[in-house]
């Protein structure tokens, strides 16, 4: 727990408190921080037209307005075992906004929800429990925005911290992620 409370102090620091809206020329003179822990955004998702009805599927297309569409796709191995887990999220960003979009994650044998999450995802190198750590940034004010962190616990991710970061927070995270091919 030593690990994730540095993960946390890190990621509070490089997107500053809430506070006061910067200017953009404000921004300028916090490039180039980067004191949190690498991760990736998600890369491109695929339309999955045919998931089995099974596990916590069937309620997991319901809750993202599934209606007649396939559900977008992300498969990412978070535990490293060789089984990607499945994110779903909405199709044509139905649900989604400025402050992001609401995902759902099935684990890969059993298709059972092992998290939920909202906003804009990363998935930080840092493993604890052996499973990697997801982080989501979202819009929570005009200004600000909320930075949640996720670690796999129990036989799912939960949350285990949120802050509130200032304007120039989102630019700040964004930087720091590695975006896939």
């Amino acid at each position: 727990m030593k690990r994730l409370a540095t993960i946390v102090a890190a990621a509070a620091c490089v997107c500053g408190l809430a506070g006061p809206a910067r200017a953009d020329s404000e921004c300028d003179e916090l490039r180039g921080d980067e004191r949190t822990l690498p991760g990736e955004l998600l890369g491109k998702a695929r339309t999955y037209r045919e998931l089995p009805s099974k596990g916590d599927v069937d309620d997991a297309l319901a809750r993202l307005d599934y209606l007649d569409e396939g559900p977008l796709l992300y498969s990412i191995d978070l535990n490293a075992d060789g089984r990607a887990e499945l994110l779903l999220t909405s199709p044509g960003g139905r649900l989604c906004g400025n402050a992001g979009c609401p995902y759902i994650l099935l684990d890969p044998k059993s298709l059972k929800r092992i998290g939920e999450f909202f906003g804009h995802l990363a998935i930080l190198d840092e493993r604890i429990n052996g499973y990697r750590i997801i982080q989501s940034f979202s819009r929570y004010r005009v200004s600000d925005s909320s930075l949640d962190t996720y670690v796999f616990n129990r036989g799912a991710y939960r949350l285990v911290a949120h802050a509130i970061v200032g304007a120039c927070g989102l630019e700040q995270w964004l930087r720091r992620m590695r975006v896939p091919k």
